[in-house]
């Protein structure tokens, strides 16, 4: 038969924690269940994420538990800022001679130049590999918890 302090502690342990009311999130860098330290059911909350404030004039963040983003991300085209790779040159006689180093150049012409002012122009190939790049902001890690019951 329990005694009159067991009795006690066990009622304590029935009813929410005082600090840790039902849904309250614990972190911690110890993996123990903070059960064994405060009583109620806890479950591991959040793994790989991080917490955001619920901010309801956003939509990403307007309601509790709402999860997103990703830890990588691969820019569009439309993502790109605007940007212009070009080169030109202009030359009122002669035959107009430009070096594009390391540069493909597409050219189409017909007819001589004469002695009006020609304009001769190239594009920039494009580059890159379209691959996905690291979308992680600064981060330490802990366990965190929810509490359930």
């Amino acid at each position: 038969m329990p005694n009159a302090i067991q009795l006690e502690i066990n009622k304590e342990k029935a009813y929410a924690h005082p600090y840790f009311p039902i849904g309250s999130i614990y972190m911690s860098v110890n993996n123990i269940n903070p059960s064994t330290y405060f009583g109620g059911t806890w479950v591991r909350w959040g793994n790989g994420r991080v917490p955001v404030g619920v901010d309801t004039s956003q939509t990403e963040f307007n309601t509790v538990q709402k999860t997103g983003g990703a830890k990588t991300h691969t820019l569009t085209v439309a993502q790109m800022p605007s940007h212009v790779h070009t080169y030109a040159t202009t030359q009122t006689s002669g035959n107009p001679q430009v070096s594009f180093p390391q540069w493909t150049m597409m050219a189409t012409y017909g007819g001589q130049l004469g002695s009006q002012a020609s304009r001769l122009g190239a594009n920039t190939l494009n580059t890159g590999s379209g691959q996905a790049h690291n979308n992680l902001q600064p981060y330490i890690t802990c366990y965190m918890w929810l509490r359930t019951a």
